[in-house]
């Protein structure tokens, strides 16, 4: 619907303008215009726009699909350790592990988003 097609056209043309003027921003002007462009990602995502038609249109923000694809993995890794000291334990970590999920990106991290 329209929400998807407004979504897709505004993703469009963030990863547009990256490609543009990324030769010319500053590192920190490069990770900031990232992190934009992977949270329209999400809010695309969120609109119901597909996965594969996302990706797709990161594929001018160099190295983004891959850390995207790395953090889902980590993500997923974690809530399935979570599970399973759940069910070890008989505790229930969900709660505690959402609130470090949450905050993870304000934790410190190298250029390809690795918490350090």
């Amino acid at each position: 619907g329209v929400v998807v097609r407004e979504a897709v056209s505004e993703l469009a043309r963030l990863v547009d303008y990256y490609a543009e003027r990324s030769p010319g921003l500053s590192p920190a002007g490069l990770q900031a215009a990232e992190q934009l462009a992977d949270e329209m990602a999400d809010q695309a995502l969120d609109a119901g726009v597909g996965a594969s038609r996302v990706a797709a249109l990161l594929k001018d923000v160099p190295r983004l699909n891959e850390k995207r694809a790395l953090r889902d993995r980590r993500i997923a890794l974690v809530h399935e350790i979570a599970e399973r000291l759940q069910a070890y334990a008989g505790v229930e970590f969900g709660g505690a592990l959402a609130a470090v999920l949450d905050e993870l990106e304000t934790l410190p991290s190298d250029a390809l988003g690795r918490v350090c």
